[in-house]
């Protein structure tokens, strides 16, 4: 008895497809991965939401910011060129690190960490261009721009991995 080329493969063909749909694996590159800023002030841990980031290559700055909430924000820029990957540089190289907080009674006011101000570090550990993700990790003790109370707070535990886009 002679059997059709298609009778032979097509259960295979299905057995392949369910096969293949039980074994996907998720693409870490992918630039849909779990975006996140976390940080802690003063030893409390905040995770953020509306991650960004935006390159501007003609500005030569990088910034990747987000809400806590939306009395809360964090924001970390860096100038594009002259730091080197997975290794940390200090805010006098033109980086800076700011936090908004209009609402936590006891760290009220907007804090900076800069060249002039406060001191901290930021590293880049992974820069894909293709994808657009930016992967780094950020610290520093910033001082509050105004005479509110207290005069500074420090960031710790800085990570982020932020979908960015690219501006002019």
């Amino acid at each position: 008895m002679r059997t059709s080329y298609l009778s032979t493969i097509l259960p295979l063909m299905v057995l392949a497809s369910i096969v293949g749909v039980s074994c996907e694996k998720t693409n870490l590159n992918s630039p849909y991965s779990n975006f996140y800023i976390n940080f802690s002030v003063n030893d409390t841990a905040y995770s953020t939401i509306n991650q960004t980031g935006l390159y501007k290559p003609v500005e030569g700055t990088v910034n990747v910011g987000a809400d806590v909430d939306p009395h809360i924000s964090i924001q970390v820029n860096w100038p594009a060129s002259g730091f080197v990957l997975n290794k940390s540089f200090d805010l006098s190289t033109g980086a800076s690190i700011q936090y908004v907080d209009n609402w936590t009674v006891g760290n009220f006011g907007t804090f900076v960490a800069n060249a002039t101000v406060g001191h901290g570090t930021i590293e880049i550990t992974w820069w894909n261009k293709t994808a657009l993700i930016l992967t780094g990790t950020f610290s520093g003790v910033l001082y509050n721009q105004s005479s509110a109370v207290p005069d500074s707070i420090v960031i710790s535990n800085g990570t982020f991995n932020v979908n960015y886009v690219q501006g002019s």
